[in-house]
């Protein structure tokens, strides 16, 4: 029997946009209109987290610590919640703007730009290296060539459910929760000890008779980090982060550059 099958992985980011892989989610759309979703959790990551950056999953009883939840001929709340339903008045135009033809609703989350607003997750497409993999160098500064972001890099193989083989240390399952512990509120004394450094770099300016040249282009923050991110993380294209932050790409290059420092 000919099948259909869409593989995708759930993500979630916290406020310092470190993306935490949640899940594997697969759809099976068998030939005789059947079909089958399967939503395989990474504890290894979900055990770590505070209910303030993630509150489980929608419509999955995650206490039960099943390997894998199935829902036969159901639509998962997870995917109704978020994707157009076959009766939609607009549907087809929906689908034309993700170049779809007909309504696979996980293909749809992945394709679609649209993001449900109720929640911090969203859907990407599943690639073999989401199965988690072993980062193997003979030092934690080959990772990055900057001594100051180590912590942000080491953050982001723990969050997306990585492991790290390295001659000083090693992190994998058995102590990811312990690291990340320490790691986070280092980054985070790091992020806000920066912030202020530059506020009162700011005061001192205007103390002084105020700034000298342009002005930086006023723009939210929050967007502009949740931009960058996703840019980072190849979930948008340069153009889209362009248009959505009315920046130019000079511009937009010079705050990357300073996002990726922090």
């Amino acid at each position: 029997m000919r099948e259909v099958t869409t593989n995708g992985v759930i993500c979630t980011k916290d406020k310092y946009n470190f993306i935490y892989k949640i899940a594997k989610i697969v759809y099976t759309e068998y030939e005789d209109g059947n079909y089958l979703y399967s939503i395989t959790p990474f504890y290894n990551v979900i055990d770590m987290l505070s209910p303030s950056v993630f509150q489980g999953i929608p419509g999955l009883d995650l206490s039960t610590k099943k390997t894998v939840y199935e829902r036969k001929n159901i639509t998962p709340t997870f995917i109704s919640e978020r994707t157009p339903s076959e009766n939609r008045e607009n549907l087809y135009e929906l689908l034309e703007e993700c170049g779809m033809d007909y309504l696979n609703r996980l293909e749809w989350l992945i394709r679609s730009k649209y993001r449900y607003s109720g929640d911090n997750f969203f859907v990407k497409r599943y690639e073999e290296t989401d199965n988690g993999i072993t980062i193997n160098v003979s030092s934690i500064n080959e990772l990055v060539k900057r001594t100051n972001l180590i912590n942000k890099k080491l953050l982001e193989i723990i969050c997306y459910g990585n492991s790290l083989v390295s001659h000083e240390i090693e992190i994998n399952d058995t102590n990811r929760a312990e690291y990340y512990k320490l790691l986070m509120p280092l980054y985070v004394n790091a992020l806000e000890a920066k912030k202020e450094k530059q506020l009162v770099g700011i005061q001192k300016c205007k103390a002084n008779g105020g700034f000298k040249g342009r002005k930086r282009i006023a723009v939210d923050e929050v967007l502009l980090q949740s931009v960058l991110s996703d840019f980072t993380n190849k979930l948008i294209s340069e153009e889209a982060a362009l248009k959505k932050l009315g920046m130019s790409r000079s511009t937009f290059y010079r705050r990357l550059r300073a996002f990726t420092i922090l």
